[in-house]
């Protein structure tokens, strides 16, 4: 039994995400290495050691409550990144600590464990999704930019718009022939002065300038 436990244990210490283990009474009763390695210097991880005094500044938070849902209730929990992604003092450098770009976002998952004897335990999964929220703030930026480079087009085009209609009213009010033909030479534009020569503008669009020598 003593040796499966010690596997048991390396086992613990070699995954990749934080595990704390609190009995019934919220004392510590277990970290992995991971949390050693994150956790911040200050913070003393003392085994028997209350979830309070360990975590003095969690007191009656949402983990905290978690903690106490698991084990009276036996309810498990899980508490994103989304509203609180740095609860716990774990950072990515523990020479860096305080500095908070360096502190890890996490997500918990917060599980009862009820031994063969009747024991129950909680214990706290720490995931570090620092990468995850970095994607995620990268993703709403590039939205952001995004929508404000629509808004940008459409004052633009609207401007044009409103520009093309004033040159155009413009353009219909002047006593001189003004036209403009495509690449085949057909009447694509001309102004109302034409009417004064007999022609339909409308009835121009399309046809071919050398047919109304006129409109030269």
């Amino acid at each position: 039994m003593d040796s499966f436990i010690s596997i048991l244990s390396a086992a613990i210490n070699i995954v990749d995400v934080g595990i704390l283990i609190f009995n019934s009474q919220e004392q510590l009763v277990f970290c992995n290495d991971w949390i050693n390695h994150h956790i911040d210097p200050g913070y003393k991880l003392q085994k028997e050691g209350s979830f309070s005094s360990v975590f003095p500044d969690m007191i009656n938070g949402r983990i905290h409550n978690a903690l106490k849902s698991a084990l009276v209730l036996r309810y498990p929990s899980f508490i994103s990144q989304s509203l609180n992604h740095s609860p716990f003092p774990l950072y990515h450098n523990q020479e860096r600590v305080h500095i908070e770009e360096h502190r890890l976002s996490q997500s918990l998952y917060v599980m009862p464990i009820v031994t063969d004897n009747g024991e129950v335990f909680a214990l706290i999964q720490i995931s570090d999704v620092t990468d995850i929220v970095l994607r995620e703030k990268i993703l709403r930026e590039q939205k952001i930019a995004a929508r404000e480079a629509e808004r940008q087009i459409l004052v633009v085009n609207r401007a044009l718009s409103e520009s093309e209609e004033r040159y155009r009213n413009l353009v219909q009010t002047i006593p001189d022939i003004v036209y403009k033909i495509d690449h085949e030479g057909k009447f694509i534009f001309i102004n109302n002065a034409i009417q004064g020569l007999g022609y339909d503008p409308a009835a121009l669009i399309g046809k071919h300038f050398s047919m109304h020598t006129a409109c030269g």
